[in-house]
């Protein structure tokens, strides 16, 4: 009898320490779980070695403590822990785990092996199927990618973030137009979308003030006016309501010119002086001709001309209705050392439409202080590459300019008749324009 007591004594006290050792591990994993919540994963990984110490074949822990190392950016680390968790007991967890930091370390195609055998276990593991097409997103095998984002979709429903992705991926792959569709179809389902945003060219706020600065030297030959000059400025743009962008400029254009050498040329053989030289015999008579006071006035003051010196201010409005078109308007106000443009106006409106390749047209209205006039454009931007397009824009141009002729009657004293009449100049032109661009940097 006494015996019978002492047996069940041992087993009392034998099962109290296996409840009181379960117990705690209990509460050591729940003490775990919070601190890897809170991500706080090294106070976790203290506690997950506490467990792994009373329980060496506790594979879950393993599989926490290879999350935590993995958090920690320690991932050669990480990926021992998933292996030994694996080795343990064959689960799903080790292998999403695996493929996951696989994947970090940038080992794409072994990312893509272990998610072959993750699917193997569950081939509906949302996870596991993201994995996969972001490693075929970064081995640039695009098709593939996509086709695991349309599968994501098939299994757990369409997210603006799955558009996105099919959208990277066939913009990437040459489908332009067809990733431009996607990007704004996935920003229609959720307009707060950082990554449709960017790709849209949107601001990643639904207001937001922008300031820029730009730089553009340019040359120009075969035309009245030749020589080189450039343009600097600086511009502040406030998007809004998430579709209206109100945009101000100030920029300070110089312009070299010819006329200390082709404008003296044009001006000494223009079409009266020539005139004027039949009347002379002598080259004598025709230098001094030249020479008199007026002729001497004109051609110093071509000789000493400074370089143009034009200062733009710009008010712009614009309205990005879709992916495929927006509409803008804007007004320039130039201020000039030289009297023909100096307090211009000029008023433009225009319309962009299309997808990556669009048509561009614009009408302006141009307004100086003796001219005015109406311009019209019209361009097709081609953009045969992700990160170059040409533009070719045809302009066509009705001027209605005032000209004043003056007549010398006697050099000495200066007596002139002059007459001011407003003559019609039309102009056409065709421009091309082969440009590089890497969202906000452009050439």
């Amino acid at each position: 009898m006494n015996l019978i007591k002492l047996v069940l004594l041992l087993l009392t006290v034998w099962g109290s320490l296996i409840y009181s050792e379960e117990s705690n591990l209990f509460e050591l994993n729940a003490k775990a779980n919070r601190f890897i919540s809170e991500n706080k994963c090294k106070d976790a990984l203290e506690i997950l070695q506490l467990i792994i110490t009373k329980e060496p074949e506790h594979s879950i822990a393993y599989n926490r403590m290879a999350y935590c190392y993995a958090v920690l950016g320690e991932y050669d680390k990480s990926l021992e822990f998933y292996e030994k968790a694996y080795q343990i007991s064959p689960n799903l967890d080790s292998l999403i785990g695996k493929q996951w930091v696989l994947l970090l370390k940038g080992k794409n195609s072994e990312s893509v092996e272990v998610g072959k055998e993750a699917l193997n276990l569950d081939g509906r593991n949302y996870w596991v199927l993201l994995r996969q097409a972001e490693a075929y997103y970064k081995m640039g095998e695009y098709q593939k990618s996509e086709e695991l984002y349309r599968k994501i979709e098939e299994l757990h429903g369409e997210t603006a973030e799955t558009i996105w992705r099919k959208g990277i991926n066939k913009y990437l792959n040459g489908e332009m137009d067809n990733g431009l569709f996607l990007f704004w179809k996935a920003y229609e389902k959720n307009p707060k979308h950082a990554g449709a945003r960017y790709s849209l060219g949107l601001p990643t706020e639904d207001s937001e003030f922008t300031l820029g600065l730009f730089y553009n030297p340019y040359s120009f030959q075969g035309s009245s006016l030749k020589g080189r000059g450039e343009k600097a400025g600086l511009f502040l743009s406030y998007f809004f309501l998430d579709s209206w962008t109100i945009r101000l400029g100030l920029a300070n254009e110089r312009l070299d010119n010819y006329n200390s050498t082709k404008g003296v040329w044009n001006y000494i053989f223009d079409e009266y002086n020539l005139i004027q030289y039949s009347y002379y015999t002598s080259r004598t008579e025709i230098l001094s001709y030249l020479s008199n006071t007026y002729n001497t006035y004109k051609l110093y003051s071509l000789l000493t001309s400074p370089d143009y010196s034009i200062q733009h201010g710009s008010l712009g409005l614009s309205f990005y209705q879709s992916y495929r078109s927006n509409f803008y308007a804007d007004v320039h106000y130039i201020r000039s050392n030289d009297s023909y443009t100096n307090g211009g106006v000029n008023v433009n409106v225009g319309l962009s439409y299309g997808k990556s390749s669009r048509i561009i047209g614009e009408l302006g209205s141009i307004s100086y202080p003796a001219n005015n006039g109406m311009q019209a454009s019209l361009a097709y931007h081609w953009a045969f590459h992700p990160n170059f397009y040409s533009k070719t824009k045809g302009i066509v141009q009705k001027m209605q300019v005032q000209q004043t002729d003056i007549l010398l009657l006697q050099p000495n004293p200066i007596w002139t008749y002059s007459t001011t009449n407003t003559l019609t100049h039309n102009l056409a032109a065709i421009q091309e324009t082969l440009g590089f661009t890497y969202k906000w940097f452009h050439v």
